[in-house]
């Protein structure tokens, strides 16, 4: 496995210390913790920002148009075709 070299700011610093002098204890109410953090993370993947993009006019009709027969809308097939990307689901050829 890698090593991989953090920075830390100062209470990062300290967290670190205190957890290793073992001064963290249960509180006993993991499920209540790992529920509020479970919303958390959910809450930041749902998260979106926009975006505009300037397309040609030819590739949005073929977009609309294979969007339709999928019962997509142009900002759905576009939102998929991205996530894929980035997930690396698909490729590009550049």
């Amino acid at each position: 496995m890698n090593d991989i070299e953090l920075t830390l700011d100062n209470q990062e610093k300290d967290w670190l210390e205190s957890a290793e002098n073992e001064e963290w204890h249960s509180t006993g109410n993991l499920n209540e913790v790992e529920d509020k953090f479970r919303n958390a993370i959910s809450t930041f993947r749902n998260k979106r920002q926009k975006i505009n993009v300037s397309l040609p006019i030819n590739d949005l009709y073929k977009i609309k148009s294979m969007g339709t027969k999928n019962g997509l809308t142009a900002e759905e097939l576009i939102n998929i075709l991205v996530h894929n990307y980035v997930s690396g689901k698909i490729s590009l050829q550049l």
